[in-house]
């Protein structure tokens, strides 16, 4: 899970980001879903800005989107992936990807 320079500048936020996610994993795999969801959100909201130059960010947003989809919804799971990327996109376009 290692990323870009700005998370070797911080070994301590890195190594809480590693603890979180780990927990996540295993509160998924407990069937925890909303721990787990909450484990990977505070892991997300640690990484800064731009998130997308962290390596941590594309497997956080990966672990979301599956538990996410798993529970059901998946054109609430898109938008909510989408919110969290920082991209933009319209109701329409995630019932598109979510075959409505």
């Amino acid at each position: 899970m290692s990323g870009g320079d700005g998370q070797a500048r911080d070994p301590d936020r890195l190594a809480t980001v590693e603890r979180l996610c780990r927990r996540g994993r295993e509160h998924a795999r407990e069937g925890d879903r909303s721990a787990a969801l909450a484990s990977y959100l505070e892991a997300w909201a640690l990484i800064p800005e731009p998130r997308s130059s962290f390596g941590a960010s594309t497997f956080i947003l990966s672990a979301l989107g599956g538990l996410l989809s798993g529970g059901g919804d998946l054109a609430d799971a898109v938008d909510v992936l989408v919110r969290l990327s920082g991209r933009t996109a319209s109701k329409g376009s995630a019932g598109e990807l979510a075959g409505d």
